[in-house]
Formats: C-alpha cells, sequence, structure tokens
C-alpha cells in the first residue's frame, strides 16, 4: 500500500506550495452518473440476475443512506457491511471469521489458481509473506522508470496522429499498463508473445459471471456453473505462455530486479520453503490481473472525469506545468504533484476498481445488533460506501479538494477504500497508485482529451469497473510552447 511517508510528503508540499486544505464549497461541473435502480418489488431471483450483468445494478436506493443491509436469498443470508465500522470489524477486527467467498473462488480459481487473491487462512498468510519483498518500495521506485518509458511511448504514438483523432482509451490504457506489468514482473514487454496473454485475460472477463446462482442460493455446489469453454481457452493461452518464462528463468542466478526474479529467490522466513512452479504460475497471473485491469479501468475514469470538469482539468493542468516545466514526470515528482494525487483518490472514490469485496462467514458474529449467521455471504461494497449520503458530502460529485492534505481529518480511513482494507489491504496498491499518476500526468501534459458527441459512457461491474460500452475520445494536442 502507499506508505505513510509518501502521504506525509504530499502533505508537506501543499502547505510549502500554499495550497489550501479547506475544500471550498464548489458545486462540481459533473455528476457521476448511476446505473439504473431496480424496483422496489423486485425479487431475490430478479436481483440475482441483473446482478449477473452488471454487479453494481442490484443496488436500490435505499442501499445509498442505509448503514447495513440483510436480504434472504432461498436458503442463503446476505448481508452488506454498509458503513466505516462495520466494514473495520469485517476486514480487520474479525477478519478470520470472514474469508474469500466460495463464488470469487470459482470465479477466479481458473484464472489464478490457489494464487493469494482467493486464498484463505494459512495458505493466503504464506503467501502474503513471500510477496512481500516483491513489493518493497524500493522496488516499485524502480519500477517507475518503466511507467514513465512507457507513458512517452504511448503519447508520443498519439502525437503522430492527425488534429482531433479518435482513440479507444479503454484500449489504450489497457495497452499501456500491460506493457507496464509485463516489464516490471519479466524485465521486457514479451512483445507479440504477450499479445495473446493480454487478449487471454480480456477474454476471461468478458466470459466471466462473477454471480453464482447456486452459491448465492444456498444450493449443492455440484449446480454450480464450470467454466466456460472460452474461459478454459483463455487459461490455457496464459499458462503455456507464462509457464514458459518460469522455466527459462529458473535454476538462473541472475536477479534482473523484477517480480518474477524476487519471486524465484523468495523463501518464507516461518518455514524456508519457496513457490512451486504452479504457485509461481498463480502469483504471476494474481499479479498481472491487479496490475494491470485496475490500473488501466482507473486512467479511463480519470481520463473521463476530466474531460468533463474543465475547471479541474484547468487547475491539474497548472499544477504540473508548475512542478515539472515541461519534463516528463518521474518518481522523485509524485510527492510534489499533491492535485494530481487528490484527482486520482477522487477517480478511485468515484469509481473503485474491484466494486464489490465478497466474504464468507465461518461462525457465528453480530454487527451493529444484527446477528450474522454461518455460512452466508458477508458483502463489503465500495462502489457503496464511497457514494454513501451519510458518510460523503455530495458523494456523486467529482470533487478532488476532498483528498487534499488536511481534509480527511474527521473522515475514517474506512470509508475510502479502494485497495480494501485491513491484512488483506492490496499489496500492489502502491504500484497501482504511482502508476496511475504517471501515466495520466504523461498524457494530460501533452493531450486535452474530449467525449465525441452523444457518447454515453456508464459503469458497467463484473469483476471490476469498466466504461461501458468503450470509451472513444478525441486528442487535442496542448501547445508546448
Amino acid at each position: 500500500m502507499v506508505t505513510a511517508a509518501f502521504r506525509q510528503a504530499i502533505a508537506a508540499k501543499a502547505k510549502a506550495l500554499g495550497i489550501p486544505t479547506k475544500a471550498p464549497k464548489r458545486k462540481s461541473a459533473f455528476r457521476s452518473t448511476l446505473p439504473k435502480h431496480p424496483p422496489r418489488a423486485i425479487t431475490p431471483f430478479r436481483a440475482l440476475h441483473l446482478a449477473r450483468a452488471n454487479v453494481i445494478s442490484v443496488w436500490r436506493p435505499e442501499a445509498y443512506f442505509s448503514p447495513f443491509l440483510a436480504e434472504k436469498y432461498l436458503f442463503r443470508w446476505m448481508y452488506v457491511a454498509n458503513n466505516p465500522d462495520a466494514v473495520r470489524h469485517v476486514m480487520v477486527t474479525n477478519v478470520g471469521n470472514y474469508w474469500k467467498s466460495g463464488a470469487m473462488q470459482k470465479a477466479l480459481k481458473p484464472l489464478v489458481g490457489n494464487g493469494s487473491f482467493v486464498s484463505n487462512g494459512e495458505i493466503w498468510a504464506r503467501q502474503r509473506r513471500i510477496n512481500i519483498p516483491a513489493f518493497h518500495h524500493t522496488r516499485i521506485k524502480l519500477f517507475t522508470q518503466y511507467m514513465a518509458e512507457e507513458a512517452a511511448r504511448l503519447v508520443d504514438i498519439w502525437a503522430d496522429k492527425p488534429p482531433d483523432a479518435e482513440v479507444a482509451v479503454d484500449a489504450e490504457m489497457a495497452n499501456v499498463t500491460a506493457r507496464v506489468v509485463c516489464r516490471s514482473m519479466f524485465s521486457e514487454d514479451l512483445g507479440e508473445r504477450g499479445r495473446p496473454v493480454f487478449q487471454a485475460f480480456t477474454e476471461y472477463q468478458e466470459a466471466l459471471r462473477q454471480i453464482d446462482y447456486a452459491e448465492m442460493l444456498g444450493l449443492p455446489r455440484w449446480l454450480s456453473q464450470r467454466p466456460s469453454a472460452k474461459q478454459r481457452a483463455a487459461c490455457k493461452v496464459i499458462d503455456d505462455v507464462v509457464y514458459a518464462l518460469i522455466d527459462e528463468r529458473s535454476g538462473g542466478q541472475d536477479d534482473r530486479g523484477d517480480f518474477l526474479s524476487t519471486l524465484l529467490s523468495a523463501r518464507d522466513e516461518e518455514t524456508g520453503t519457496g513457490l512451486s512452479r504452479e504457485e509461481l504460475r498463480d502469483e504471476m497471473s494474481v499479479i498481472f490481473l491487479a496490475g494491470h485491469e485496475t490500473t488501466a479501468n482507473t486512467l479511463c475514469w480519470a481520463l473521463y472525469l476530466l474531460s468533463q470538469d474543465a475547471e479541474v482539468q484547468a487547475r491539474l493542468v497548472d499544477e504540473i506545468e508548475t512542478v515539472l516545466a515541461g519534463r516528463a514526470p518521474g518518481h522523485d515528482d509524485l510527492k510534489d504533484l499533491v492535485y494530481t494525487n487528490a484527482v486520482v483518490n477522487e477517480t478511485l472514490r468515484l469509481y473503485p476498481p474491484v466494486p464489490v469485496f465478497s466474504r464468507q462467514v465461518l461462525g457465528r458474529d453480530e454487527i451493529d445488533g444484527i446477528a450474522i449467521e454461518p455460512g452466508s455471504n458477508m458483502i463489503v461494497s465500495p462502489w457503496l460506501i464511497h457514494r454513501h449520503r451519510l458518510i460523503w458530502d455530495r458523494p456523486n460529485q467529482f470533487i478532488p479538494d476532498r483528498f487534499l492534505p488536511g481534509q480527511s481529518r474527521n473522515r475514517s480511513k474506512y470509508a475510502h477504500i479502494p485497495f480494501g482494507a485491513g491484512p488483506r489491504t492490496c499489496i500492489g496498491a502502491a504500484f497501482g497508485e504511482y502508476e496511475t499518476m504517471i501515466i495520466l500526468v504523461s498524457i494530460i501534459q501533452r493531450f486535452k482529451l474530449t467525449l465525441p458527441e452523444g457518447v454515453k459512457v456508464t459503469p458497467q461491474a463484473r469483476l471490476s469497473l469498466r466504461p461501458s460500452p468503450g470509451l472513444p475520445m478525441k486528442l487535442e494536442p496542448r501547445s508546448r510552447g
């Protein structure tokens, strides 16, 4: 996760620059779009059907101001921890009672095996211990060079396009983040070898149905759907490439400074054991999924939000010009980009990369005076928490000032959880935030992006939160004089 030292550096730079820490009472020029609310009289079966197509489309209006929700789906209860104290209870205080759900494991197991994204208990604890050195801040600092180089490559390609050229920003962000994560994992972008892997990850998610009827209704596990032929084919493509790369590097003594080198040499400090070939494959798939898909979507949403608010974009451009004076961004610039950091965090609030975290309840519990039944499903939804009317002022408006230093003084840290919370907070959060900032700054330095007339973008969530049906945008080069 992003270190406290980095946050303190941001706050110190804001103070030095005289950036106000009190957000002005300003109405945003943009109000975030929401999926259409379901009917109030919706049946549980209809709700599950809606959630299968778009997880966040199931929430009724009261979900945005209720502190806790509970509903029974045939044989199984589903609870929603919908206030910061309840989130802390589930994800921190009593985290051992809430494991990654069977539905999440089933949805992702073909893709990431028993990797740290879906594992539980001692298996997960061992994986976390082994993975920590790979995400040490000194390693991440090295990777920011890859981020800057790939961002520069992207904007140079765009610069050769004709005026008012239209680009598919969703595809462009997927490509640039895929190159960054491949270089960070393997010290190379894989070129033609990597393209089938990128496409396979996309195809797997397009075929994914995160909501499992049998799981949600409490029916026997054998009634659950098997992975589709499309999902199995995508996994075969990924396995062929990732296993080949692992085999090429196994037994070698050279440390290339990438994720694979670190994981090949890592040993569990408690047992002295390392990762098996299969475990390496699983962890590399987790890193690719988390470091590529989520960052690409955050960049899409940031560019979309900026295109809808000229004042925020002008303030961002002004900071970039002041701090960088025309040069490309690097790691040491990040602490000085105070407003940029606020823009990214407000984007993560409005459009959290993973909008729903699902947990399985192991033992009986109580939250807010409500009895929690063993075997039920517990939901923590960043989408709901981040837009909760009792937690946030003007929750559907784009107001980056919320995240200027000093603004969170009276706000629970469990009110903003784009990367989760507690011991299972995303280990790659710092990697994702740095990558988002460097690529975003590189783009805004050189281009103004606008949404074509008549294009409507809505959020769609399966595993991650994507702009639907895509994000076409027009490029307008900025003057570099």
